[in-house]
C-alpha cells in the first residue's frame, strides 16, 4: 500500500502474490474458472484519506503513442472487469495495445479493493459523496503520479459517468476530456426501468448493503444453459454473448451499500443529486458549464439510460444501434461487452479521445 501524501505518490508494482489480497476465495474461484488472466496487468494499492485501500490496475502500452493517461471507471456494483467481454478481451487492453496508457479503478468495496467484512471494521455505510470526494482524489493523483502527466482522460460506465459529470460540475482541472458511457444526472421522464430502484430506496434503510448482485448472477448463470434468461436490463440479450454476460455476473457485480442506492435515487426521481456544498451537480454544470469536452454515449436499447436521459448532458452525444449503423441495437453494458463492441464501439471511443 502506498499512502498519498503532498510529495506525491512513490508507487511500484504490487506482487501478484498480494494483487488478490482482498478477495474472498469464492471471488478467486471465480476468476480461476473464467479463466481471468491479468499477468500483463499491474496492480497499485493506495490510501484515500479516510484509511481505504483502494486498487488502480495498470495496462502499459507497449508503445506510448497518446500523452494522457486514461483512467476507466465502473458502475454501480461493479468493478474493473466490466471492461471485459470474455477473458481473452478487455476494453483496457485493447486500449493500450493502440497506444494508451490505461488505468482501471476499483471503488471502496469493489473488485480488488478493501471491502467491509469479517476479519476488519469497514462498514457498507458511505454514499456517492464518499466514492466522488475520497475515492476519486486519490484515484486521480495516483494516475497522475504514475504517469507523470498532469491531466487524464476519464471513461465512466453507468455511475462512473455520474461520477465524471461530478468531477465536472467542480472544474477539476485534472481531467483533460471524457466519455460517459450509459449515465445521466436526470432519469426522470424517460423509459429508463430505474425507476422501479427509486420505489424500492425507503426499503434499503434496512439493510446497510443491498444484495443486487444476485439478481444478475441468477440471470448469468442460467444464460449459460439458454440464452433467453440474459436480463434484458442488463444488455440486449441479441447483442451479447451468454459466455460474456456470464462472466460478467459472476466476476463483476458487488453487494452496494444502501446509501449510495438512496443518492442515486435522486437522479432517477429528478429531484437532483448534490455536491458537498448541497448544490445540485446538475445545476453546477448548467450555469458554469463544462470546464472540459465529455462525449454522452448511450445504447439505443439501454433499459438503465435511454437515450433521451443520457442527451441531457454533455458536450457531444453518441448513441449506437441499428439507426446509427450497427448491426445490432445497444443495450447496457453490451456497449462495453456486447459481440461488437471491439469492432463497433471501441474504436469510436478511441478516435475520439485523440480528437482535437
Amino acid at each position: 500500500m502506498y499512502p498519498l501524501n503532498n510529495g506525491g505518490l512513490k508507487m511500484e508494482p504490487t506482487k501478484n502474490a498480494k494483487r488478490y489480497q482482498h478477495l474472498s476465495d469464492n471471488e478467486l474461484s471465480a476468476l480461476k474458472f473464467w479463466q481471468i488472466d491479468e499477468s500483463k496487468s499491474d496492480i497499485h494499492f493506495i490510501e484515500t484519506e479516510d484509511h481505504w485501500q483502494l486498487a488502480v490496475t495498470h495496462y502499459p502500452p507497449k508503445e506510448k503513442k497518446f500523452p494522457y493517461p486514461i483512467l476507466l471507471c465502473h458502475g454501480l456494483g461493479s468493478n474493473r472487469l466490466a471492461f471485459y467481454s470474455e477473458s481473452s478481451r478487455s476494453f483496457g487492453q485493447y486500449l493500450a495495445s493502440n497506444g494508451f496508457d490505461v488505468y482501471a479503478c476499483d471503488l471502496r468495496g469493489h473488485g480488488l479493493s478493501e471491502k467491509p467484512g469479517r476479519t476488519n471494521d469497514l462498514r457498507y455505510n458511505w454514499g456517492f459523496l464518499e466514492y466522488a470526494t475520497l475515492d476519486m482524489p486519490a484515484i486521480i493523483d495516483a494516475v497522475l503520479s504514475l504517469s507523470s502527466e498532469k491531466q487524464c482522460c476519464f471513461i465512466g460506465h453507468s455511475m462512473g459517468g455520474i461520477l465524471l459529470y461530478y468531477l465536472a460540475s467542480q472544474s477539476d482541472a485534472r481531467i483533460k476530456r471524457g466519455i460517459t458511457l450509459g449515465s445521466s444526472l436526470d432519469y426522470s421522464n424517460t423509459g429508463s426501468l430505474f425507476r422501479l430502484i427509486a420505489t424500492a430506496a425507503p426499503l434499503t434503510h434496512i439493510l446497510p448493503a443491498t444484495p443486487i448482485h444476485w439478481a444478475a448472477r441468477i440471470s448469468g448463470y442460467l444464460s449459460r444453459y439458454h440464452a433467453g434468461a440474459i436480463d434484458p436490463f442488463l444488455a440486449n440479450p441479441k447483442n451479447i454473448s451468454p459466455q460474456s454476460f456470464s462472466q460478467y455476473t459472476r466476476t463483476a457485480t458487488h453487494p452496494v451499500s444502501s446509501r449510495v442506492l438512496r443518492d442515486l435515487a435522486l437522479a432517477i426521481t429528478g429531484e437532483g443529486m448534490v455536491d458537498q456544498q448541497g448544490q445540485k451537480i446538475a445545476r453546477s454544470l448548467a450555469e458554469k458549464g463544462y470546464p472540459f469536452p465529455i462525449l454522452a454515449v448511450s445504447g439505443s436499447r439501454d433499459l438503465q439510460c435511454p437515450p433521451e436521459a443520457a442527451h441531457r448532458f454533455g458536450t457531444e452525444q453518441k448513441v449506437f444501434g441499428k439507426e446509427y449503423g450497427q448491426q445490432e441495437e445497444y443495450g447496457h453494458h453490451d456497449l462495453l461487452i456486447g459481440k461488437r463492441a471491439h469492432l463497433e464501439v471501441w474504436p469510436t471511443l478511441a478516435e475520439w479521445l485523440v480528437k482535437t
